[in-house]
């Protein structure tokens, strides 16, 4: 008697919707999304909502993140998209007191 495999929904949908939906995103998109938090990161300095230390952080956080390329996140789809993943990767590295300002 041969078994069944059981195939679970959640499973589906990793593989065949946000893992390639993430690949696409980070292809296309890495760059641009560094270049939005930098420029996010500007306006809550100018709006001093940061001081100009976390701002230097974040700032050499992203062009560093930039340099290494998108392998340096180790995206996961459970995090859904690319945004999730780089936000979750900023507050891993800065701790959440600095990198959870950002978002």
């Amino acid at each position: 008697m041969m078994k069944e495999k059981t195939v679970h929904a959640e499973n589906v949908f990793l593989k065949y919707l946000l893992e390639p939906q993430l690949a696409d995103q980070a292809k296309r998109f890495f760059h641009i999304m560094l270049r939005v938090n930098d420029a996010h990161v500007l306006m809550l300095l100018e709006q001093e909502l940061i001081s100009k230390d976390e701002a230097k952080q974040l700032l050499k956080l992203s062009l560093d993140i930039s340099n290494r390329g998108v392998q340096e996140l180790n995206l996961v789809p459970q995090k859904e998209d690319l945004y999730l993943n780089l936000e979750a990767h900023i507050i891993e590295r800065l701790g959440e007191h600095i990198g959870g300002k950002l978002h």
